[in-house]
Order: structure tokens, then sequence, then C-alpha cells
């Protein structure tokens, strides 16, 4: 897909950054050396887009993008955490009218 292929790119790219100044390359002067770029282009254009990518596309569900994947009705955790909130807001909202009659008490 192709949020795991861009994912793959950018690895790739800001990896092979670093791996240029480790490899000992020399990219600006006079004195150029690629003698190591065409095992950094193996390793870091083919081999680790494969090594991160393949295993990425495991993560993908088998289903449609258009298919729910939570069943919310069974499920019923956000129930709980709305009540949480109503509880807490009203809690709140009580504690500013106290003050509010405090102040004017």
């Amino acid at each position: 897909s192709l949020g795991i292929g861009t994912f793959c790119f950018m690895f790739s790219n800001l990896l092979g950054s670093g791996v240029i100044l480790w490899s000992g390359m020399k990219t600006v002067g006079e004195d150029c050396n690629f003698d190591n770029l065409p095992h950094l282009i193996i390793i870091f254009q083919i081999l680790i887009p494969i090594v991160v990518g393949v295993p990425a596309t495991l993560l993908i569900p088998n289903v449609l993008q258009t298919e729910q994947l939570i069943d919310w009705e069974k499920e019923r955790w956000y129930e709980d955490e709305a009540e949480e909130l109503d509880h807490t807001l009203d809690s709140e909202e009580e504690a500013m009218d106290d003050d509010a009659i405090d102040i004017m008490g």
C-alpha cells in the first residue's frame, strides 16, 4: 500500500544519509570516493524496504475499509468513559457554583 511504501522510502533515506557518513564515502571536494555506493544502494534501497515493508503488511487487517472493525454495541467501553466524564464535569460545576456563592455571600 502507499502508506507502507512511503514509510519505507523515508526510513531508507534517513538511515541512508547517516550510513553515507559512516561508510567513509566522500561526496564533496576533488577527492570524491564512491567505491561503497553499489553496496549501499543494494542494502538501503532494496533490502531495508523489503525487510521493513513485508512484515508491515502483516499489520493490515484483512477486511474492507468500509467494514466496522469494532462492534461498539458489544464493547460498550465508551459508555463507562462518558459516564466518568459526566460525573467529573458535574463535580467541577458544583465546585464552581459553591465558589461563586462563597464570593457573593
